[in-house]
């Protein structure tokens, strides 16, 4: 599928459109078309990300809250002519943390979106490394697993707790704005709490993936589960508390304060208090200011010198432009 042109300089007219011009510089210069394999998204490698407010009125549309990376990986066996699914495995990495509130997040599976027939079973095994939670009795870490009802697990207890610090900025921005003038440098914190949760089903099943597109839409349409945030008020010291309310909630249908991205390409979020649609000009928004428009490969198209969003991603190494 292609995604877009690429050039470090040079002009490109429209540079989402397979269809387009070129203004070449003085000197030569490489441009590059974008395309992606459907196969190899096939279980759906996305960065996650979460605004935490209760309201989308009320959120800034940063989506760096919380973020964590989600990879799966699928065990396929091949039966006469049809390759046939054994085994899903997946793995959360959590990489930034930009919120005051607390969050705890989950993975929701709908049901009935595997089918076992003939006596055929599932079962699951969760391990998180690194957290000293204890174990919810609502999500086992292990169990026999029946697709006819949905499965619902946490995975990263805590978000302070995966990535913590003094500052609710871990990972959000490249500077220490708390210090006049700023002082650069902040270092990346790699997460302290990582997951991973394995799917087995005793015998394989039939399963087609190309019914989903983890990039038909940017908050996590195409996804075959779900994934969502319980969120907690800032003075929660643990998630024993109560959940004030939840982001992405299964079966509420869309939620704006989520948005799905490629792993693969590397995307870098926007920093503390940045405005997606200054940080990726492509990214369109409703009169009320709500990002509603997310053009394929938006996220390869940072903002530039003299656009409002320069700076503003982490990881560019410059100041915030505001």
């Amino acid at each position: 599928i292609f995604l877009g042109w690429a050039s470090d300089a040079g002009i490109i007219a429209d540079a989402s459109n397979k269809t387009t011009t070129f203004t070449m510089p003085a000197q030569d210069v490489t441009v590059t078309a974008i395309f992606r394999l459907e196969e190899f998204f096939d279980g759906g490698n996305v960065t996650v990300g979460f605004e935490d407010l209760p309201s989308v009125s009320k959120s800034d549309f940063d989506y760096n809250d919380f973020i964590l990376d989600i990879s799966t990986s699928l065990k396929k066996i091949t039966e006469g002519n049809e390759e046939k699914l054994k085994e899903i495995k997946f793995t959360f990495i959590p990489k930034a943390r930009g919120a005051g509130n607390n969050g705890s997040f989950w993975l929701n599976i709908p049901k009935n979106t595997f089918q076992l027939s003939g006596g055929n079973t599932a079962s699951y095994v969760l391990s998180i490394t690194g957290s000293s939670i204890p174990a919810d009795p609502s999500s086992p870490m292990s169990s026999s697993y029946n697709p006819n009802n949905a499965l619902n697990l946490r995975i990263i207890p805590w978000a302070r707790e995966a990535l913590p610090g003094t500052h609710n900025h871990t990972n959000t921005w490249d500077f220490d704005y708390g210090k006049n003038p700023p002082r650069p440098p902040v270092a990346f914190v790699n997460s302290v709490v990582t997951a991973e949760l394995t799917i087995v089903f005793a015998e394989p099943i039939s399963f087609d993936f190309s019914g989903y597109d983890p990039f038909s839409g940017m908050h996590g349409e195409g996804l075959f589960y779900i994934p969502y945030l319980k969120v907690y008020s800032e003075s929660t010291g643990s998630p024993s508390g109560s959940v004030t309310h939840i982001v992405n909630e299964p079966g509420k249908g869309l939620d704006r304060r989520i948005i799905t991205v490629p792993i693969e390409d590397g995307w870098k979020w926007p920093e503390e208090g940045i405005f997606i649609c200054d940080a990726y000009p492509q990214v369109g928004k409703s009169p009320s200011g709500i990002p509603n428009n997310f053009p394929s490969g938006w996220w390869l198209y940072p903002a530039v010198s003299g656009q409002k969003g320069y700076g503003g991603i982490y990881g560019d190494g410059l100041p915030k432009p505001y």
